[in-house]
């Protein structure tokens, strides 16, 4: 890939993530994100938004933005998730691994059994989620 491609993908992905970002940073809630912090005791912290608020933001802000190619998608998705810095930037990086708009960018793995989720097995997208970040094999 030129180096002129692999700057435009990242530049759009991290386009994407600094929106997203600064409209997270807005939505905090501080009086929230403590006991948050305390329930989930995860090592990342959180900025307070609770699920449905979050799910506006991100459906807002994805849909202002769109992403052309499934590499520029996936660059997104990768940028988003190595570069958050609060629990909420992961779940909406999750989030855009599904995000309905970029249905066609999503490998037949992340749409094959999209059925109910088995009892012990994760739903099939959040799945999608963790092999498409950590997968050595992904060349990425």
């Amino acid at each position: 890939m030129t180096r002129e491609i692999e700057r435009a993908r990242w530049g759009k992905a991290s386009e994407l993530r600094t929106i997203l970002r600064a409209e997270l940073f807005r939505a905090r809630n501080p009086e929230k994100a403590g006991p948050m912090q305390a329930y989930m005791k995860p090592a990342m912290p959180y900025f307070g938004i609770q699920t449905p608020e979050l799910r506006a933001i991100r459906t807002r802000v994805f849909a202002a933005h769109p992403i052309e190619t499934p590499g520029a998608w996936r660059g997104a998705c990768l940028r988003i998730w190595r570069e958050a810095q609060f629990r909420e930037e992961r779940y909406a990086a999750i989030g855009l691994t599904g995000f309905r708009v970029y249905r066609s960018f999503q490998p037949l793995e992340t749409v094959a059994g999209n059925g109910p989720a088995e009892k012990g097995k994760l739903p099939m997208r959040v799945e999608f989620a963790a092999g498409f970040v950590y997968n050595p094999q992904s060349g990425i």
